[in-house]
């Protein structure tokens, strides 16, 4: 559901921030320093190749 949104810095000069996985079609958003609640998005346009959610569950 969620993923690293800052490998490079995380643990040097950031802690760890993870998003929702939108190349898979979770969605969602998160306070800073808490858990993210990812929700999946389903629907006819999923099934088509190289369509990608923000963070707001909207196809773009």
């Amino acid at each position: 559901e969620a993923v690293l949104d800052n490998p490079d810095t995380c643990g040097i000069s950031e802690m760890a921030r993870c998003v929702c996985d939108l190349t898979k079609l979770f969605y969602g958003e998160n306070k800073h320093g808490t858990a993210t609640a990812c929700t999946k998005k389903t629907g006819d346009l999923c099934n088509r190749p190289g369509i990608q959610l923000n963070q707001r569950g909207v196809y773009h």
